[in-house]
């Protein structure tokens, strides 16, 4: 490039060593050019800095995750569900339903019997479809923060003892998993050695002890944080 025109660039400010004010400062882009001066090419295709980075892809998660926040009280104690709404957090199961069943607007991933699912309205679903939904009173009531995993639901195993379940199988060699004994406003609900979270088989076991570890125990979790990330 000729002295002539790198003082047209300066002179015109086309040049810029450090970036004041991506809503204003241009960059120039492409690789066509509109003319040429002196045997130099000059290109006309030019944005704000602040556009050509919300233009760019965003990065790949590096995982998925689960973060919820769980509650739970009382014991075994199944019910079923055939007309009214669903509670918002509780895990449910379609049963017997016919073609007209509809549960899409309350969280449901499909209406096919046998999907478990938690509820996401306190609404009443499209159509219990002549048939009803399975839950049991005993199972940890979830408030979910984030999901990117997929469809996950909780059961009730036994006193103090609750599973994780997911749709897709759990690749535990790219899984970080853990919970918390924190709780409500930070208070320590349950000692963080009392409160167990592992993976079996097939899906994941929260395990409640008492304070001598001799048992598991209903009513320990309040607001109890867990979270599972599954790498790619």
């Amino acid at each position: 490039m000729d002295i002539l025109n790198w003082v047209y660039l300066i002179k015109n400010k086309f040049t810029r060593t450090t970036v004041e004010n991506p809503a204003t400062d241009l960059i120039v882009l492409g690789a066509d050019v509109s003319y040429q001066k002196r045997g130099d090419k000059y290109q006309n295709y030019v944005m704000t800095v602040e556009d050509f980075a919300a233009s760019l892809p965003a990065p790949a998660p590096t995982y998925k995750v689960y973060t919820a926040l769980l509650t739970q009280s009382g014991g075994d104690n199944p019910q079923s569900l055939t007309s009214g709404a669903v509670t918002k957090g509780v895990t449910y199961m379609i049963d017997g339903v016919d073609e007209t069943a509809d549960f899409s607007n309350v969280g449901a991933p499909n209406n096919n019997v046998n999907t478990w699912f938690i509820a996401t309205t306190n609404e009443v679903p499209n159509s219990y479809g002549g048939g009803s939904l399975y839950y049991n009173i005993g199972a940890p009531v979830v408030t979910v923060l984030e999901n990117t995993l997929g469809n996950v639901w909780f059961t009730f195993l036994g006193n103090g003892v609750y599973g994780i379940n997911n749709t897709n199988e759990w690749d535990i060699t790219k899984v970080w998993y853990g919970t918390s004994g924190i709780g409500d406003s930070g208070s320590i609900n349950v000692n963080p050695g009392r409160t167990t979270m592992s993976f079996e088989g097939t899906s994941f076991i929260i395990v409640c002890y008492n304070n001598d570890y001799t048992s598991a125990i209903n009513g320990q979790l309040i607001n109890t944080p867990i979270e599972i990330r599954v790498y790619n």
